[in-house]
């Protein structure tokens, strides 16, 4: 399991915000601080219970957003925590829907040329 860091581009009701994500390969959901999705203007949809590594629950809202990520547009699931380290985690079900290859020892990530835009304005 690894993790690197990437700047991208999150959408929401709100406009756009430039943000640092970590994109985390223990990580089973991707998740966004509250504070973040306020500012993005991203809507609480249903809550849930997530388990965390060490056994507790935590509750959240799920919500989805756009992201722009090496000039890749593309959909993302996130769960609304109040509390994190990171204001956003991109994790294996963002990383397996989209077919994102990663070597982490060489801090490479590649998306597949199918979810790349040629002309993706900015």
């Amino acid at each position: 399991m690894g993790e690197i860091k990437r700047k991208v581009t999150l959408i929401g009701n709100k406009g756009r915000v430039r943000t640092q994500a970590l994109i985390d390969s223990g990580a089973t959901n991707s998740a966004i601080s509250l504070k973040l999705a306020n500012k993005v203007g991203l809507p609480k949809l249903s809550s849930v219970k997530v388990q965390m590594a060490d056994g507790r629950f935590i509750k959240g809202n799920e919500t989805t957003a756009l992201i722009i990520i090496q000039r890749s547009k593309l959909s993302i699931k996130l769960i609304i925590f109040k509390k994190m380290i990171d204001n956003l985690i991109i994790g294996q079900d963002f990383i397996q829907n989209h077919d994102i290859k990663i070597d982490f020892r060489n801090d490479i990530m590649v998306i597949p040329q199918r979810f790349r835009k040629r002309r993706l304005r900015l």
